[in-house]
């Protein structure tokens, strides 16, 4: 692996990480702006169908709130295994470059 190719793997991982760490930052902006969507029942509390149709949407709503925090959470977990495989690939290549230097 030459100079170029190391350097190459720190780009590709660097990228990785800040794609990661945006969707997770997106995502969760999105789950925040989905839970208000429905903040009260504008059906009507008189109406039966009204509360059955928002309670339905609401629990449609939470589940879906739960589901992005989820995709959130794993997408910066993931920003953060990239990051520390930037580490490990510049741990790897110093002692790598102690080796063939012969120190």
């Amino acid at each position: 692996m030459s100079v170029e190719d190391l350097v190459y793997q720190r780009e590709l991982w660097s990228r990785r990480a800040a794609v990661a760490r945006e969707c997770g930052e997106e995502l969760g902006e999105l789950a925040r702006s989905l839970a208000r969507v429905v903040e009260w029942n504008y059906f009507g509390r008189d109406c039966v169908e009204g509360q059955s149709v928002y309670d339905g949407l609401a629990a449609l709503i939470d589940s879906g709130v739960g589901t992005l925090e989820r995709v959130a959470s794993d997408a910066v977990a993931l920003a953060a295994a990239a990051t520390g495989a930037i580490r490990e690939l510049e741990s790897a290549d110093g002692v790598g470059g102690t080796l063939i230097g012969g120190q």
